[in-house]
């Protein structure tokens, strides 16, 4: 397989080249200390111990570009549907909160449903060039797949051709 860009042969599959961009940290720091001081008409000391730790993930920006397409989180919007059906003041907040969130509590599992398994079976197959970053699926025949900012991944829909200033339609 080659890349469509710049026709390498240096591709890696996305999940490979995002799992490969990832640096699991977890750190341990601990520290003392001895203070003298003099005031007041007498001599004070001081003895001091601390520590700290560090965990996290550390991605490259390359990871990112290849990061998998996230499910939308809906938890919240169900928790505040709830809040706003048993303490709802009046009707109307009571309806419309009910409503405003559990509008977006179904269209969020909606999306998880349906758009979601699509997104990420064409993120599974997609493969990115090491040379010039161009992220394709394996043939060309399928949808282009195009990194957005955050690692969201969105298939592509069929581009106009810009127009040309000054053309008749111009006018």
């Amino acid at each position: 397989m080659f890349c469509p860009t710049c026709n390498s042969n240096n591709i890696q599959k996305l999940s490979l080249v995002f799992e490969n961009g990832l640096s699991h940290i977890d750190t341990r720091t601990s520290g003392s200390g001895v203070g003298v001081g003099v005031g007041g008409g007498g001599v004070g000391v001081g003895l001091g111990f601390g520590g700290g730790r560090t965990r996290g993930t550390q991605m490259t920006a390359t990871a990112a570009k290849a990061a998998p397409p996230q499910k939308r989180r809906y938890g919240w919007f169900v928790f505040f549907a709830v809040i706003c059906f048993f303490i709802g003041e009046s009707a109307h907040t009571w309806l419309l909160g009910t409503l405003l969130f559990g509008w977006l509590a179904f269209s969020a599992a909606k999306y998880n449903r349906t758009q979601f398994p699509i997104l990420f079976r064409t993120w599974d197959e997609a493969y990115m060039c090491t040379r010039c970053g161009t992220i394709a699926p394996p043939s060309r025949s399928g949808p282009a797949v195009v990194a957005r900012p955050y690692g969201v991944l969105t298939v592509d829909q069929p581009k106009l051709e810009p127009r040309q200033l000054g053309t008749s339609e111009d006018s």
